[in-house]
């Protein structure tokens, strides 16, 4: 029974059986070995079916660095021999050659426009498959900020009107708000390294602080706000709202832009709010295992947290991919390693977790998020030439 709550397949795989004959397949996969074992296990059954056999089509947003591709390419050549039909969206660059008989579809829709990609072969699939037909999607979630595939999916999903086999988790929530361990803002100050101060202005002595956030949205009265730099946005667009609902204090890598409020201009944003957490939430009580490498760190961490939970018996967190589990319970979703701040207030709200299985990606540790996070363990599960380059 150990692996009874295995969590990696609600997300990695999600069946929707519909009416007519039609399946829908999410899969989050993008390795042509995985793919093709995904394909053949469909096949098999298939085979033994009574019923005529049904369509077989392959939807594939291919992802990874340039060399992982081309090192693959042989290997994905052979992956979809079973198929129909595939529809391929070759995303990043124009590497995947014609697969023999197999159909590739408006390669270049989805470099032009992401906005109109997925209506366009919402209304292809709709108006050729009707009835007997099993329709794979496979990619990684997410990657396009919700303008990929799996979107696709989802709509399919309402329009076939089937029952999806899928089990709802009660998502708990994370508070914001410290447990009364409100701090003075000059104790803040003198726990920053010298040398990542750039510049205070608006400083004023007697000023507490009661808690901290980089969402603008969660900010309450005396709270430092992070202006933190995002692939999609920047936390200096929301300073206004941040302002309004009680910040009295900056910390930023930006030049001041307000005199509202007390700005703390520093080198290193995220490193500095890993100092400041750090003082805030004090040592980390549980002991953390940290799993990074270019394959494998998801399913390695959740065996690693199905053993420590059914076989140690302990009670165990979950960080990574998968979202963060608790107990065999959803608290919410995530990048894969979130930033320093959120990992501090998860353990804060669970101060009874004895272990942390917390993935780590190299974005992670390009970006400092794990910076003032003590691992008792690190594991290495392999780096291939996805990451080499």
């Amino acid at each position: 029974n150990i692996f009874s709550d295995f969590l990696g397949l609600e997300n990695r795989l999600n069946i929707h059986i519909c009416p007519n004959n039609i399946e829908l397949y999410k899969i989050y996969s993008h390795d042509p070995y995985e793919i093709k074992l995904n394909l053949e296990i469909i096949e098999y059954f298939e085979k033994k079916t009574e019923n005529p056999r049904k369509k077989i089509i392959a939807i594939f947003e291919p992802f990874g660095s340039k060399t992982f591709i081309l090192e693959k390419i042989d290997e994905y050549k052979s992956c979809f021999n079973i198929c129909d039909e595939l529809i391929l969206f070759d995303t990043y660059y124009p590497l995947f050659p014609d697969f023999s008989s197999k159909k590739i579809i408006e390669k270049v829709i989805i470099k032009k426009s992401l906005e109109t990609c997925p209506n366009k072969l919402f209304e292809y699939i709709v108006n050729l498959y009707k009835k007997n037909t099993i329709i794979l999607f496979f990619g990684v979630d997410k990657k396009f900020y919700n303008k990929n595939i799996f979107d696709i999916f989802d709509s399919l999903k309402q329009f076939y009107n089937g029952m999806p086999i899928r089990i709802q988790k009660k998502i708990l929530p994370i508070s914001n708000k410290l447990n009364n361990n409100a701090k003075t803002l000059d104790s803040i100050i003198s726990n920053i390294p010298k040398s990542l101060i750039v510049s205070i202005n608006g400083y004023r002595p007697n000023i507490i602080i009661e808690g901290i956030s980089d969402n603008s949205k969660v900010i309450e009265n005396n709270f430092i706000y992070f202006c933190v730099r995002g692939s999609k946005y920047n936390g200096i667009d929301f300073l206004e709202e941040a302002i309004n609902l009680g910040t009295v204090c900056i910390v930023s890598d930006y030049d001041t832009s307000s005199n509202k409020v007390i700005w703390i201009k520093v080198k290193d944003v995220t490193v500095a709010m890993g100092e400041i957490c750090h003082l805030f939430y004090g040592k980390i009580k549980p002991k953390i295992i940290g799993i990074t490498g270019t394959n494998g760190k998801t399913s390695t961490s959740i065996i690693t947290y199905s053993l420590i939970k059914n076989i140690l018996k302990k009670k165990v967190l979950y960080v990574g991919t998968l979202g963060i589990w608790y107990q065999q319970k959803k608290i919410q979703s995530t990048n894969t390693t979130p930033n320093i701040l959120k990992i501090f207030k998860i353990l804060q709200s669970f101060n009874d977790c004895e272990y942390l299985v917390i993935e780590i990606s190299s974005h992670a540790l390009e970006l400092s998020r794990i910076y003032k996070i003590d691992l008792d363990i690190v594991l290495i599960t392999n780096i291939t030439s996805d990451h080499l380059d």
